[in-house]
């Protein structure tokens, strides 16, 4: 996938919490605000990291598979950690899926993109993975369908939102936490929040018992 989009989501989800806009983003020329908003949040991604170690989750082995992030914003990249995103492709790894995680089937699936969005690769997620991590997801698109796949107990989920006490876009990524734990039929998950000085940390994480199916 053309590296533009990856650029274009880190804008937006950029001005979401700061409205401060930017005409161009590209790998070369960050804008000066831009690139130290990025810089922080990577530091606050380790802390969240932590967060989640507190409450009893390891996120840095390969059987749980970080999704749709960029080399701008990994929170896992030195970690085991699997990685399946289409915005990774410069990390050379077995660990790398460059795939988009597709959840509208009845059973996750990976896809590759081409041009006009036409589908060019399928694979199977690989069975060792048994948990999802999303971190800051750009849109609410990005969680279609996560619902179903907690309900249906295949795989574990951890949606994290995470960044600074002022921004813009904090209230608006708690009620999407909110509102999906809501649309959860299991009772196993957790809702936790925590403000740490100037930084917060919100995550929904279900925790049923896998069913595996071969």
């Amino acid at each position: 996938m053309d590296n533009k989009e990856y650029y274009k989501l880190l804008k937006l989800q950029y001005y979401k919490a700061t409205k401060d806009k930017i005409k161009t983003i590209i790998d070369d020329d960050l804008n000066e605000n831009m690139y130290n908003w990025l810089f922080i949040r990577h530091e606050i991604g380790k802390r969240y990291i932590e967060y989640l170690n507190n409450l009893g989750y390891d996120v840095k082995t390969q059987e749980t598979a970080e999704i749709g992030k960029g080399l701008f914003d990994t929170i896992v990249r030195k970690y085991e950690t699997t990685i399946i995103s289409p915005y990774i492709e410069k990390i050379d790894s077995n660990r790398v899926f460059t795939y988009s995680l597709n959840l509208s089937t009845s059973y996750p699936t990976l896809m590759k993109y081409g041009k006009n969005m036409r589908i060019e690769d399928l694979a199977s997620v690989p069975k060792y993975i048994n948990t999802f991590l999303i971190n800051n997801p750009y849109q609410r698109n990005d969680l279609f369908g996560l619902e179903n796949l907690i309900n249906k107990g295949e795989f574990n989920a951890i949606i994290g939102m995470y960044g600074q006490t002022g921004d813009n876009d904090k209230a608006k990524k708690l009620k999407i936490l909110y509102q999906l734990s809501n649309k959860i039929r299991t009772h196993q998950f957790q809702l936790n929040y925590e403000k740490d000085k100037d930084y917060y940390y919100a995550s929904l994480i279900s925790n049923s018992k896998i069913k595996k199916y071969n």
